[in-house]
């Protein structure tokens, strides 16, 4: 409820963070563009000055859940009054 933590690393705050949102990219081949291009999704948002990606792939919740929570969890911290 207080931010955002990835396993061991210290929680980045709520107030601290900015653009938190789920983004796709999508690996392309050197050798032919039309080839099978793997997606890989991440969690994205500035953190400070820092621009923060990481890799939610192997998360135990899909893209939309993580997408999800992150709404309910920004819209309780903005109506909570401690912007």
């Amino acid at each position: 409820g207080k931010g955002i933590q990835i396993e061991n690393n210290p929680t980045c705050l709520w107030n601290e963070i900015q653009l938190e949102k789920i983004i796709v990219k999508r690996l392309v081949s050197r050798e032919s563009k039309h080839d099978y291009k793997p997606e890989i999704n991440y969690l994205y948002f500035f953190h400070g000055d820092e621009k923060i990606e990481i890799n939610i792939d192997d998360f135990d919740i899909t893209d939309y859940q993580l997408s999800q929570v992150l709404k309910i969890f920004r819209s309780r911290y903005n109506n909570s009054g401690l912007i």
